[in-house]
């Protein structure tokens, strides 16, 4: 590659916020055939959503942008965050502040850890979370190798109340036979 992630993503940029979307992560893998630029975008009001024509038009107005800037073969994917997104960059984890989230690190000369839980706080450095253990913990974003916002799709079921339905049912049925 003879661009840098920091030059693509200064370069398209312009083109990015012209569609009123900001840059959420660039991201190169792969090598040989199978390289692949993945850039990421958001909406710069988080309320508001990127639909699939959104995403198709920001590919289209990326592309002869990339080419130039890269040699060889890639493919250019465009994509939104989605409800659970990669963390990666300090202003990931601000952004994510409050949201459940689910990390995977490894302390100084521990074995690696993933832990759950809310996200509290967020600096150039380190992160903090209130674990589902409820330990509140600091996480230096050097020993951080995943991390990812959680989405639940519902409350979270009451502590005791998938076991005493399943025996109410088991009872149940061994009553009726």
């Amino acid at each position: 590659m003879s661009a840098t992630i920091e030059s693509i993503e200064h370069a398209i940029s312009p083109q990015v916020s012209a569609l009123d979307l900001s840059i959420y992560d660039v991201e190169f893998s792969g090598t040989g055939r199978m390289r692949v630029l993945r850039i990421t975008v958001a909406p710069k009001e988080r309320s508001a959503g990127v639909d699939v024509d959104k995403l198709a038009e920001v590919a289209r107005a990326l592309d002869p942008i990339v080419d130039a800037m890269i040699d060889g073969a890639f493919q250019l994917e465009v994509s939104s965050p989605g409800l659970e997104r990669g963390l990666r960059r300090p202003q990931h984890f601000a952004s994510a502040c409050g949201e459940r989230v689910s990390i995977k690190f490894t302390p100084i000369g521990e074995a690696t850890i993933r832990e759950m839980g809310q996200l509290v706080g967020a600096n150039a450095e380190t992160i903090e979370m209130l674990t589902d253990r409820g330990e509140t913990r600091v996480i230096p974003l050097g020993s951080i190798s995943a991390a990812r916002t959680v989405f639940q799709w519902g409350p979270a079921p009451k502590p005791g109340k998938a076991g005493s339905t399943g025996a109410k049912k088991r009872t149940q049925l061994e009553s009726a036979s």
